[in-house]
């Protein structure tokens, strides 16, 4: 069983201040700039680490949720848990420089990087302490928590060409301006983050739904029946 995760959960503006950009022209970055901005997304894969030293009701407890849950009339008790690791901080910077467009200069995006920190760079697995490791029980509960990690791991990679291909559309939209110095040309870097980052708030929802489906989908009473009867003992 997992807990709830979040792909994207933090958005920080960097450099951000409240000052206007220069007035946008009709024309958008696409029609203006030579070339598409690069996109790097430094997402890393968490590593796993499994902890088998406490009870289902210990880390359960720990965790902030209950030890056993009622689905279709069935009972079940959690014997393992997922838990992804909670991302401390997800910062959009945005690079842009000066080009001359039919003798006037506009401000084009270079770059965009996201970069997404930690707040602990583990995957925590907790198996209950009640089975051997080298029992039928553990094996299927260890199996099960796995499925999880394995969601969570394969989403990373998965959704960071979709990110860039979505942010490159949605920068080519934006309207393009022309700054008179660099405190202006700052400013216009500020607002397409700005607008980026709201941009993003649908794709994150939409992302943080299809990894939840996943979780939720070996997550029933069907699932954990089939699980009991692997093994003679629990």
């Amino acid at each position: 069983m997992p807990k709830i995760c979040h792909f994207l959960c933090i958005l920080l503006i960097l450099f951000f201040c409240h000052t206007q950009p220069a007035n946008a022209t009709a024309k958008t970055i696409q029609q203006v700039c030579p070339r598409q901005p690069k996109i790097n997304i430094d997402f890393p894969i968490p590593q796993v680490k499994y902890i088998s030293n406490l009870t289902p009701k210990q880390f359960c407890a720990k965790l902030g949720q209950q030890e056993c849950l009622t689905q279709k009339g069935f009972t079940f008790c959690i014997k393992g848990v997922t838990v992804p690791p909670t991302i401390n901080s997800l910062q959009l910077i945005l690079k842009a420089q000066t080009i001359m467009y039919k003798k006037k200069t506009y401000a084009c995006p270079t770059s965009v990087d996201i970069v997404v920190k930690y707040q602990e760079p583990f995957i925590n697995v907790y198996l209950s302490n009640e089975y051997k490791k080298s029992s039928c029980a553990y094996r299927v509960i260890k199996e099960h928590e796995n499925y999880h990690v394995e969601i969570f791991k394969q989403s990373i990679p998965f959704y960071k060409p979709q990110i860039q291909t979505f942010l490159i559309q949605e920068i080519g939209q934006l309207p393009v301006y022309s700054p008179k110095n660099d405190e202006e040309m700052q400013n216009i870097a500020n607002q397409y983050v700005h607008t980026l980052v709201q941009k993003l708030h649908p794709v994150q929802e939409y992302i943080n739904k299809t990894i939840n489906a996943k979780n939720s989908a070996i997550d029933t009473p069907e699932s954990y029946l089939a699980q009991q009867k692997q093994c003679k003992k629990w």
